[in-house]
């Protein structure tokens, strides 16, 4: 076999080796055109290039290859890549955004310009995590919005009747004396109206927590609740290792009405043992008064539902079940045809009869029971399960197959409210979806949507007034939202009074009917204060 000379060898290979890449730019041009390709091979060539010098040249070859190194580095790391392409939109003189492309596991800021590495589990001095973040962004948010009242206050900016989606009191009062609008609607316009301008800050801080001077370690105000005449207040202070109950009178100002107070607290209950209040109500027994409250708390071996009332000689408990597991929700039933009877629901749901404490186990298609309500004109029970379904129980046959699905959510459903007109149902889930339902014979379908409710994983309730005009919750944010319950329109964004934080959620009560002089107005309670928003 005869060998070919070396020089001829190599002459033959690099013929070769160009052949054979002419041949792959022409078999895929459009390989040839992807930048990304070309980005690779101009990084491999210029690190052959520093190799082949490293081997040619000691010194220099190390400096080339530390100089390739650098760069490389510099196209690898996030943190200089902000950096540099704003540097390279600027120079260039074209319009680019500043903001860097979404990295995992980085955060861009764009005051810096640059990546920084977020850290869930952390040790360091300053760390930065997407809780800090959103705890900054919704601050930011809250200034803002409490900045731009203001403004709009001064006269800096336009009117805000322009801006609002009602219009103006004397626009309506227009259509109603051409005969446009009937009087109900007329009245319910005008209090849309009312609630789309109310101020943004509170006009009165009331006094502090009432248990500022009770023994135990003073906790937050984490639930609120109103009776039906609007002159006691319910409030449920939670620490970590206590819950109690405080009882409070509503007052008001003769001469202002916007001077509102609540005086004559009364501690009527403590929860102990690491127990975590999960539903709190009033309960009219009598059917003419709230005297009673009903709770379940959660926590422990065994889960606790109790029905007392506090009089000022002594402490009269009407009921009180125990239950293994969590309890989410409790309820009372207002119906005549099942009085005296009441509700709770966790991995269980079951019905009592608090006169003979009979017990019965309600069928919820093997999922846990989140939230729960009674009708009052038929003898049905809705119960919101875990699995995003709401099922009506005919509690004439309890015990037997036969509740009805009415509708599926995509998530966990955490409140369910009747209207006075039993066929529609407002149900809102862990999403942040608050849907009107009205019932039909063979379906149920969305009669309207409230948009702009903030909730990801939360077990938030909403509440509705007692002239079924507006809708008012609040988000995991912190905000207080209010819709119209017949437009479905975002009324007003309320921000917190305090700075935003998860474990502090805001608690809202409100009503046009306070007693006394009190006007129409909104009650807010979050961490140790109360804070009163009048319209």
């Amino acid at each position: 076999m005869l060998k070919m000379p070396r020089q001829q060898w190599w002459t033959w290979r690099n013929k070769k080796s160009e052949d054979n890449q002419t041949r792959k730019v022409d078999v895929n041009p459009r390989r040839n055109n992807d930048p990304s390709i070309n980005e690779r091979r101009k990084r491999r060539q210029h690190w052959s290039d520093g190799k082949s010098r490293q081997t040619s040249n000691h010194d220099g070859g190390m400096r080339s290859a530390s100089e390739s190194g650098k760069l490389h580095q510099h196209e690898h790391n996030p943190q200089n890549y902000g950096t540099s392409r704003h540097d390279k939109s600027s120079s260039g003189g074209t319009s680019t955004s500043s903001f860097g492309r979404d990295i995992p596991g980085f955060y861009f800021d764009p005051v810096k310009k640059r990546y920084f590495r977020l850290l869930p589990g952390h040790n360091n001095h300053n760390p930065i995590s997407n809780e800090m973040l959103q705890e900054k962004e919704a601050e930011k948010k809250r200034l803002d919005l409490l900045n731009s009242d203001s403004a709009i206050n001064q006269g800096a900016t336009n009117n805000l009747e322009s801006k609002s989606i009602c219009p103006s009191i004397s626009q309506i009062l227009l259509q109603r004396q051409r005969g446009k609008i009937s009087s109900c609607s007329y009245v319910r316009q005008c209090h849309e109206a009312c609630v789309a301008r109310m101020p943004v800050k509170s006009s009165n801080q009331i006094s502090s927590c009432p248990d500022t001077g009770h023994h135990f370690e003073s906790g937050y105000i984490t639930l609120l609740q109103a009776d039906k005449s609007k002159k006691k207040i319910l409030t449920v202070i939670s620490n970590d290792r206590f819950s109690s109950f405080w009882q409070g009178t509503v007052t008001a100002n003769k001469e202002n009405s916007s001077q509102f107070d609540i005086k004559n607290w009364k501690n009527i209950s403590c929860v102990g043992r690491c127990g975590k209040v999960t539903s709190a109500s009033w309960v009219s027994v009598d059917d003419q008064h709230d005297t009673h409250v009903l709770y379940s708390v959660s926590g422990g071996q065994e889960s606790q539902v109790q029905l007392f009332a506090q009089y000022p000689d002594a402490r009269h408990i009407l009921y009180v079940g125990w239950e293994k597991g969590i309890i989410w929700t409790c309820s009372w039933s207002e119906n005549k045809v099942l009085a005296n009877h009441l509700s709770f629901g966790g991995r269980r749901s079951y019905i009592v009869d608090i006169v003979t404490s009979l017990k019965t186990k309600l069928n919820t298609n093997g999922s846990d029971v989140l939230c729960q309500v009674f009708a009052k004109s038929q003898p049905l029970l809705y119960n919101g399960t875990k699995r995003g379904e709401i099922l009506s129980c005919d509690l004439r046959t309890p015990s037997r197959r036969n509740f009805a699905s009415i509708l599926h959510h995509h998530t966990s459903v955490c409140c369910l409210q009747l209207l006075n007109d039993e066929n529609y149902i407002i149900a809102s889930d862990m999403s942040g979806k608050v849907n009107v339902y009205k019932r039909q014979i063979r379906m149920c379908a969305v009669a309207r949507e409230y948009h702009g409710n903030n909730n990801q994983h939360r077990h938030l309730p909403f509440n509705i007034d007692s002239t079924e005009s507006v809708l008012y919750t609040v988000g995991q944010d912190c905000f207080t939202r209010i819709w119209s319950i017949h437009t479905g329109n975002l009324l007003k964004t309320l921000p917190p009074p305090l700075s935003a934080s998860k474990q502090t959620l805001p608690s809202v009560v409100y009503s046009t009917n306070w007693t006394g002089t009190a006007g129409p107005g909104l009650l807010l309670g979050t961490q140790k204060q109360f804070h009163w928003y009048t319209l």
